[in-house]
């Protein structure tokens, strides 16, 4: 035991070192359960940490595959598990009971668990325990965690990246593919649209080391590519239960893939400098808002980077390798349709570069390989670097925050001091360490900043109602003061990525505010939208999930090019035979300055306004009051408003033939409907195919009705209809899984033995 311990005291030493600077940064910060601020940032209030909840509540429950209205129109939980929650490590949460516990725990396991992959790779490197520390602390505590440490589906692939890659390597040199089957086994179950990245950075990787390493023939190469193949196979064999739950959930649902879209962002020169030196851990795009790209590790690694490349104890093959390999993957950031390509053809929503940890970890690489190498005479010829480092410091000068730059500034004199008093002695290196641990210990301060308090909190965030109608939510509340906007009880407010997207892209055409395919807002004094969507107001206008309409719908799609107004009104006459829903007012302005200003008495109504190329498109006000300038617009304004007659009209004609319930639960439904002549039933659900749908006892395929929901069509007469969620458990699939999986560790033994 005492060996064992000896031999490998440097994980021990690591993973210690990497508890102490989480839980010493968590003290300084007075971060919960060491003060009264919440851990977390962003998506990981609103989001992750409600979602991490619920997961583990679904599980001790039984659950897990349950629908729920308390998200959106309505959203199985199955979804969010497989996009965000599959990696086992997530489990940890299991054995806590208040959502800050539990995720405050995930990101702590996964943290450390990084550690501990990042000291594998480093110690198959090189034995010299100082080289292994820095290079795990630099990791661990990189740029990249350091701005995303609250996105716990995303720490996944951090931290089982250094497994993968050592993985990769003892594939492709010594034709050894167990850890690299088991380490792609699970960064596709922990984060598999995270996990396609890796899949284009391994063709990247094998690409440029056969043409740099190998000078065999075209034979072998083949051969190699044949092992990495079949690796690549037998590990998608022994998962085949999980890709098949994912293709299975996709195909049944109303979730499209996505399509190439040009991505709003430009990255500037400046900001590339800036992820380089921890100038700013968030750095702002001149185009798109803010983004991260989180190149950076510590000074120390920079320099040594640079080194690198004049260090006469590198071969040229070496140095050309990892330059080629950084810089692809770098160019991903400058050029838009390889950052497409690299995110395995998959448009990022909202955060880019959400591959980057991959060119710190080679950067950190590079320093193994380089710092091996150095005599003590070569510490002090690293201070040449300093020049560049100088100057990449002066570029970015301007755009640091003054703590950032502070900060910056002192960790770099430190290292020239350092560098060029350097000793050859075991106390000069445990200063280096110590310098080290305080920069990373600072680095994840910085970013652990939050206003956020328990006592913020509304305690009843996670209740949940089993009630029949649905709410909405125009004023948020402050998204990071509501720590369940996720998951809150029976709202249309949604937030969560993986969802029925065009439920998103309907709603949108119907007036409603969304973001991307992430958030959907619907406007209390919206009548038509309410009573569609079975919103239960102040209005006297409600009606049930399910109801009758004409069979025109089946005609009508969810209007992706029309305006709000022509969108509604299409729908409403093919549900009804009812036209001109709304009334055309003609609103005079007054002048105040440069501006016309409109005021109107209306709660909710349409601005009809004129595009660039001659066009009108009508947006949704909630206001009863706007302005635009007089060099823009003219005295007078357009706007469309609801006829209330005709929308009792509609209302009269919907209501006579919706459901009443026998049983109502979020994933069963059941109760009986009049359906008149030329007609079919209609609801405000999702469409999924694993809903199990039954007409007087016997089963019926749902049909998808604008683009997005379920409908059903029925003979004229009264039915009894069952509307059952269910998700199957994929019998098969899981037994190929299972089989391959005792193949693999049957083959490994005997292999050994």
């Amino acid at each position: 035991m005492k060996k064992f311990l000896k031999k490998n005291n440097i994980y021990i030493i690591n993973i210690l070192s990497v508890l102490s600077i989480f839980l010493i940064a968590l003290i300084i910060s007075r971060i919960s359960p060491f003060g009264s601020k919440m851990l977390g940032n962003a998506d990981g209030i609103i989001q992750y940490k409600p979602m991490l909840y619920d997961f583990i509540t679904k599980i001790k429950t039984h659950t897990l595959t349950n629908f729920s209205f308390n998200n959106g129109l309505g959203n199985p939980f199955i979804f969010n598990y497989i996009y965000y929650l599959s990696s086992p490590f997530n489990l940890i949460a299991i054995f806590f009971k208040s959502p800050d516990a539990m995720y405050l725990s995930t990101i702590l396991i996964k943290l450390l668990i990084g550690s501990l992959t990042m000291t594998l790779y480093a110690k198959s490197k090189t034995d010299n325990k100082f080289i292994i520390f820095i290079a795990t602390l630099s990791y661990v505590f990189s740029s990249w965690f350091i701005a995303h440490y609250y996105m716990i589906s995303w720490l996944d692939i951090f931290v089982l990246f250094p497994l993968y890659q050592k993985g990769l390597e003892d594939l492709l040199n010594n034709n050894k593919p167990s850890i690299y089957i088991i380490s792609l086994c699970l960064l596709t179950i922990c984060n598999f649209y995270l996990a396609l990245t890796v899949y284009i950075y391994t063709i990247i990787y094998f690409i440029i080391h056969e043409l740099l390493y190998k000078k065999n023939s075209l034979k072998d190469k083949y051969q190699t590519f044949l092992r990495i193949m079949i690796s690549t196979i037998i590990s998608f064999v022994m998962i085949f239960f999980f890709v098949y739950f994912i293709f299975d959930t996709y195909s049944k649902s109303s979730i499209p893939l996505d399509n190439y879209i040009t991505s709003n962002y430009i990255v500037s020169f400046k900001g590339f400098i800036q992820s380089l030196l921890y100038s700013n851990i968030h750095v702002q795009l001149e185009l798109g808002g803010p983004t991260f790209p989180n190149l950076a590790c510590n000074h120390l690694i920079l320099i040594n980077l640079l080194y690198f490349f004049c260090n006469s104890k590198i071969n040229k093959k070496d140095k050309i390798f990892a330059l080629s390999v950084i810089l692809i993957i770098i160019a991903a950031i400058f050029i838009k349709r390889f950052d497409f390509i690299l995110n395995f053809f998959h448009q990022v929503r909202g955060f880019t570069f959400r591959y980057s940890y991959i060119i710190s970890f080679l950067m950190i690489a590079v320093f193994i390989k380089n710092a091996s190498t150095l005599e003590e005479k070569d510490y002090k010829k690293m201070l040449y670097t300093m020049p560049i480092i100088i100057l990449l410091l002066l570029i970015s000068f301007k755009n640091m925050e003054t703590t950032i730059r502070v900060f910056t500034i002192c960790s770099i004199l430190v290292y020239i001091i350092l560098l060029g008093l350097y000793i050859d002695n075991k106390y000069y290196k445990l200063l280096i360490c110590l310098v080290v641990i305080i920069q990373s210990l600072l680095a994840f301060r910085l970013n652990l900043n939050t206003e956020l308090s328990k006592e913020n909190f509304r305690t009843n965030s996670y209740n949940k109602e089993n009630v029949k109608y649905r709410k909405n939510v125009d004023n948020k509340e402050g998204e990071y003061l509501n720590s369940n906007l996720y998951h809150n009880s029976k709202v249309t407010y949604l937030m969560t990525s993986l969802t029925y997207n065009n439920v998103i892209m309907l709603s949108e055409n119907l007036g409603c505010s969304t973001f991307l395919t992430s958030s959907i807002v619907c406007s209390n004094n919206s009548e038509i939208t309410n009573l569609l969507f079975n919103i239960k107001n102040d209005s006297d206008y409600y009606l049930e999930k399910v109801f009758a309409v004409n069979k025109n719908i089946l005609l009508t799609d969810s209007g992706v090019f029309n305006t709000v107004k022509d969108n509604t009104e299409r729908i409403i006459t093919a549900m009804t035979n009812i036209e001109d829903i709304y009334t055309k007012i003609i609103l005079k302005a007054k002048i105040d300055n440069d501006y016309y200003i409109f005021k109107t008495d209306a709660p909710f109504y349409l601005i009809e306004i004129k595009n660039e190329d001659g066009t009108s498109q009508t947006v949704p006000q909630v206001y009863k009051e706007f302005k635009q300038k007089i060099k823009d617009g003219d005295e007078e304004a357009i706007i469309y408003t609801i006829n209330k007659e005709k929308l009792k009209e509609v209302y009269d004609y919907l209501k006579t033939n919706q459901i009443e319930y026998t049983y109502y639960n979020d994933d069963h439904l059941e109760g009986t409907i009049n359906v008149d002549e030329n007609q079919i039933i209609f609801t405000s659900i999702p469409y999924d195919e694993s809903w199990k749908i039954t007409i007087d006892g016997k089963e019926v395929k749902p049909t998808m009705v604008l683009d997005s929901l379920i409908g059903i069509e029925v003979e004229p007469g009264k039915h009894t209809i069952s509307m059952k969620y269910s998700n199957s458990s994929y019998i098969a699939p899981s037994i190929i899984s299972i089989i391959t999986f005792i193949g693999f560790i049957i083959f490994n033994i005997k292999r050994k033995n």
